[in-house]
């Protein structure tokens, strides 16, 4: 009886190990490939297609069926052998009338590990990881540049409740699902700024998302204006055309004749 109970109980923990080592195999197996999701309220179609192509091809074209998921956003995963694809995302119409998809061009960049979202406003960007956990994300994709004194930037979380969101190292601040915060406000131009987002989902992890964005510097056009006479005109061929050198002063055109040393 005592050496039954000692191999029920090494069998009961060679399937436990052999269970684990499964599920371990397909969380790595997801975490490794892509996924993509698209926000159908721009087009409102009825039903959405993806062609993926690339290292590997989908399906024949327009593409496979898309899912719609509990966030309202249709999605489709793609296998770890999909390294570097195309995307691009369609009403299922294959030709004529009808017929309408979006790039109309070249496809979206997609890589391997990577999960992406073709926003409302037609912006791809990184949507968290392709797992369960939660994430933070910005509606802006990461590198775009601005010349404004901020850049505006939506914030949204998914499979997670609330997000914090630090900026140039800031003390982390918390979000909801759609806020909007304002980046690089007040930091000189010609900087770059990066923003840091972190989310815990329903399972307990963690997960940070960092972007950055470019402020640039907008060269703006010196004029000089007259009060007498109304006229804002450039510097160089302003209206009080003065002073060859620094173009300046209502007097340059008057020239001398003799020698300034006759002057009194």
């Amino acid at each position: 009886q005592k050496s039954k109970r000692i191999i029920s109980i090494v069998i009961a923990m060679m399937i436990m190990v052999s269970m684990l080592a499964v599920a371990a195999v397909t969380t790595s197996a997801a975490a490794s490939g892509s996924q993509v999701y698209f926000d159908n309220s721009k087009y409102n179609w009825e039903q959405v297609y993806v062609y993926a192509y690339g290292t590997k091809e989908n399906a024949k074209w327009p593409g496979q069926l898309m899912e719609l998921d509990g966030s309202g956003l249709y999605t489709k995963s793609f296998p770890s052998t999909y390294k570097s694809e195309n995307i691009i995302f369609t009403n299922g119409l294959e030709k004529g009338e009808g017929k309408e998809q979006y790039p109309e061009a070249a496809g979206l960049a997609l890589n391997s590990g990577e999960c992406k979202m073709l926003t409302a406003d037609l912006q791809w960007v990184d949507y968290g990881k392709p797992d369960d956990h939660g994430y933070g994300f910005a509606y802006e994709a990461s590198g775009k540049g601005f010349s404004s004194d901020y850049l505006a930037v939506k914030l949204g979380l998914k499979n997670a409740d609330k997000g914090y969101y630090s900026i140039d190292g800031s003390p982390k601040t918390e979000y909801a699902n759609g806020d909007t915060i304002k980046v690089g406000e007040g930091k000189i131009a010609n900087t770059t700024v990066t923003l840091v987002l972190t989310a815990t989902g329903s399972d307990g992890v963690e997960t940070t998302q960092t972007y950055t964005y470019k402020k640039s510097f907008t060269e703006t056009k010196t004029t000089f204006s007259s009060s007498s006479d109304g006229h804002t005109t450039d510097a160089e061929t302003g209206y009080y055309d003065t002073n060859p050198n620094l173009q300046l002063g209502k007097y340059k055109k008057i020239t001398v004749d003799g020698n300034l040393d006759d002057w009194d």
